[in-house]
């Protein structure tokens, strides 16, 4: 099973230009009118703490256990322009999964991989699902599901 968060992600850039646009019209009106009123300063600061918000947690998921392989990866939606993009990949033999959680925290959720090393040891990495549609969600619980399932019945 082969997907990802592309769809949603897409509009992000339109929604970090509609709030930015939306702090500098406050600012403006602010500027022009002159007006002693503090709800200018507090549309803006919503604003500017939205575009932090999607600067710093919007990420791209993409996940795929076709064949022999699960391979997770997430990357920055939003491009930085003097860093690129952080990329952040996973790929393991799926007999390797140990366990797997979902941790939904209203405005963010994760994906916690619990996976054996070379030397037999746990290993955790934690993967950005925010963006994941729950529809997406769902087929992915079923299909880490499916996988622990076949790896208890392999070793029984």
């Amino acid at each position: 099973m082969r997907f990802s968060n592309s769809k949603s992600i897409k509009i992000l850039p339109y929604i970090c230009f509609f709030l930015l646009m939306l702090i500098l019209v406050c600012l403006f009106l602010k500027l022009v009118w002159l007006m002693s009123s503090v709800w200018f300063y507090i549309l803006a600061g919503l604003a500017f703490l939205g575009l932090i918000y999607l600067y710093l947690k919007a990420k791209y998921f993409q996940y795929d256990s076709f064949g022999e392989k699960l391979r997770f990866e997430n990357k920055k939606a939003i491009r930085r322009f003097f860093a690129g993009r952080k990329i952040y990949k996973l790929e393991f033999n799926k007999r390797k999964l140990k366990q797997y959680t979902l941790k939904n925290y209203g405005i963010y959720k994760s994906l916690e991989i619990s996976f054996s090393s070379k030397k037999n040891k746990l290993k955790k990495k934690i993967f950005d699902i925010t963006y994941l549609s729950s529809k997406k969600t769902k087929l992915l619980r079923q299909s880490l599901d499916k996988t622990l399932n076949s790896n208890t019945q392999a070793f029984n």
